[in-house]
């Protein structure tokens, strides 16, 4: 009767834990990724879409029989030969001069709509491990420059907006069928990509920031800074200062109190008097109550 009321238990745990945190059971793996989307085709013709996949651990993976599908079946690809580890597996639609000096690792048919598609990556098991929830509209992207949608950070969620950036225009990869430069970066990390920052080990309290990244970075002239911020009561006073690479406070992007939330917030390049900066190293300072609880470190290129 113990083992009866044991397994009964377990049951109804598992059953209570599914019902409340269902979040918790479809959590995507991201062991592999959507990493990269021309959903605008290139300038040689809007038809040479491309889609870059990214393999994040340290192990090779198999895709035969992964598929990556788009939610109304357009495009749905197969996909089958091995990614290795921490390298790009790049899909090319219709043919392989899509990008033209770069091979194809897959060639498929389908193609992806202007206004937005919801895609999910599955593998072998039918099992979601990377969607990207574009439904209303791509995150980013340019289908005037036929510029490429990048995904930030293979650690966080595709379908989290502020997890992609259109590529900085700086930092490309690859030639497309009229051998013009593609802008975007087909086969290599991404122009936007960071690392989360983690929360220094001499702050006690690490539930109070999320994250801390600008993006694009390397930037010109114009660069968008985002932190999460997780007070314990109602309000707290956060400060965001810049200074320069001799330490000397060159710009004041936020000072008062704040509520919980996430906050993005535009560098232009420019000290509080309205000077242009040179180009250079710049670090990001995250305040919480005077004491310093983040940062980053950003490129000014010219």
């Amino acid at each position: 009767m113990k083992y009866k009321a044991l397994a009964k238990l377990s049951f109804i745990l598992i059953l209570t834990g599914i019902l409340l945190f269902p979040h918790l059971i479809q959590a995507d793996s991201l062991d592999v990724c959507i990493n990269e989307i021309a959903w605008m085709g290139t300038e040689a013709s809007s038809n040479d879409e491309w889609i870059e996949i990214y393999n994040r651990t340290d192990k090779n993976i198999d895709l035969t029989n992964y598929t990556l599908v788009a939610e109304d079946g357009s495009p749905e690809i197969l996909l089958s030969d091995t990614i290795e580890a921490h390298s790009y597996f790049l899909l090319e639609r219709s043919d392989d001069q899509t990008v033209s000096d770069i091979e194809a690792d897959l060639i498929y048919t389908g193609s992806l709509g202007n206004t937005g598609e919801y895609l999910f990556l599955k593998d072998s098991n039918e099992v979601v491990v990377d969607r990207v929830n574009c439904a209303q509209g791509w995150f980013a992207g340019d289908n005037d420059g036929k510029i490429s949608m990048e995904r930030i950070s293979p650690l966080r969620s595709g379908s989290d907006s502020l997890n992609w950036n259109t590529n900085n225009g700086i930092i490309t990869n690859g030639l497309d069928a009229d051998t013009t430069a593609i802008k975007g970066t087909p086969g290599q990390q991404n122009s936007v990509y960071q690392s989360i920052s983690s929360l220094p080990a001499s702050v006690p309290m690490p539930e109070k920031i999320g994250y801390i990244c600008n993006y694009p970075n390397p930037f010109n002239p114009i660069t968008k800074i985002y932190c999460n911020f997780s007070p314990d009561n109602t309000t707290r006073l956060l400060s965001m200062y810049i200074f320069n690479i001799q330490g000397q406070k060159v710009r004041t992007l936020l000072r008062g109190k704040q509520v919980k939330g996430n906050y993005a917030v535009t560098w232009d390049g420019l000290d509080d008097r309205g000077h242009d900066l040179p180009s250079g190293i710049y670090f990001l300072h995250l305040y919480n109550n005077h004491r310093i609880i983040a940062t980053a470190k950003m490129l000014k290129l010219k």
